[in-house]
């Protein structure tokens, strides 16, 4: 399997020299984040720090993952994969290695979703067990606003032993 095949799935496993690039660029974008856009996160304390668990947040910019990931404990951030749309960021070879690589990140590819998809990542983060980070309005926002969820993440955690951390971001939008 080539590389960028391993990264339009959602069975890969990191190896070392993608949670080092994982860490240091998480590690990069809270940073900047903090630094740069005065980045203000409320609540840390409550996020657990060994997964299983989904943090979900509204989402209504391409900057909501990274300040969800940018807000996860260290210990983490090797294991916690976002969720992103596979024909947004996992289109080309490079967006597809990028998001992969730098981001953790597993598409979910909306024109082929069903019940295959949420199963193998339900194996998935009960399995291994690792951290999603979601959006359940399944695509960003157009005006800010909260949108309607999708079944998604019922589907993802329903009888399961999972926890759900609910998040809001604040200011994405506008930037």
């Amino acid at each position: 399997m080539s590389s960028v095949e391993a990264a339009r799935t959602g069975r890969r496993n990191p190896g070392l020299p993608q949670i080092t690039m994982c860490h240091a660029t998480w590690g990069a974008l809270r940073v900047m984040l903090l630094v740069r856009h005065r980045l203000r996160i409320v609540g840390h304390s409550k996020l657990p720090k060994r997964p299983p668990f989904v943090v979900v947040a509204n989402h209504c910019s391409h900057l909501d993952a990274l300040v969800l990931g940018a807000a996860l404990p260290w210990q983490v951030c090797s294991c916690a994969f976002p969720i992103a749309a596979g024909d947004v960021f996992f289109e080309t070879r490079i967006a597809s290695v990028m998001s992969a690589t730098m981001l953790n990140a597993l598409p979910m590819w909306r024109h082929n979703f069903g019940l295959h998809a949420m199963k193998d990542f339900r194996d998935r983060l009960v399995g291994d067990p690792c951290a999603f980070i979601l959006f359940p309005e399944g695509g960003r926002s157009r005006t800010g606003e909260m949108g309607q969820f999708k079944p998604g993440l019922g589907m993802l955690v329903a009888g399961t032993d999972v926890s759900v951390y609910p998040a809001r971001i604040a200011g994405a939008f506008e930037c």
